[in-house]
């Protein structure tokens, strides 16, 4: 049982529902209806972080399973192992971002990032050595990136828990559905891309 109530869906605004209309239907999704002002922010920095960014997203969702690991959050855990499914990463990598598997079964980079976000999310600010490796592999941009999606799940993990929100009844949306919802939103942010170019031009 949630510590906040789900907000009534009759009592959102029009462009609230619109909002969770066009993602899966998931119950932390949900409770940001508690907070409508920030929810427009939130999802464009969300949709940034998942389909904009130049970070792979291999690397990023080996950050984000390590952040919700870390911060003991079950249910971020649960949501990105199928998006980690989705984007390529195997089952053993999925696990053992999670489980700290043999280093073998990981590429330099992935261990860089692995180890990186250990160090955010554990002493906030990482050591030298550890953070000039990370940008000599992965650039400027990229680094910043994975702070930011470091940062972004950190808040999440908090919020879940805090308000420990349910894992939906039968697991949720499915491995297909969560493809599915991904390639979806891949071509609107493709087309939009593809229009500003075009305006630009």
């Amino acid at each position: 049982m949630p510590r906040l109530p789900y907000p009534d869906p009759a009592k959102l605004s029009p462009q609230v529902r619109k909002m969770l209309e066009d993602r899966l239907p998931l119950n932390f999704f949900r409770m940001l209806g508690h907070a409508p002002t920030f929810m427009p922010g939130w999802f464009t920095l969300g949709r940034g972080i998942l389909f904009e960014a130049e970070l792979p997203p291999e690397l990023r969702e080996l950050a984000i399973l390590k952040v919700g690991t870390l911060s003991h959050c079950a249910y971020e855990s649960h949501q990105h192992r199928r998006v980690a499914a989705t984007v390529g990463l195997s089952a053993e990598k999925i696990a053992g971002a999670e489980q700290g598997a043999d280093p073998a079964l990981f590429d330099a980079r992935e261990l860089q990032v692995l180890r990186f976000t250990e160090q955010v999310v554990l002493k906030v600010k990482a050591d030298k050595d550890v953070f000039d490796a990370t940008v000599a592999m992965l650039g400027e941009r990229q680094t910043m990136e994975l702070m930011i999606t470091i940062g972004f799940y950190m808040m999440a993990a908090r919020l879940m828990e805090n308000i420990e929100v349910d894992l939906e009844a039968g697991g949720g949306p499915s491995l297909e559905e969560a493809r599915q919802m991904r390639a979806k939103v891949a071509a609107k942010v493709a087309q939009e891309a593809a229009e500003a170019a075009a305006k630009g031009g």
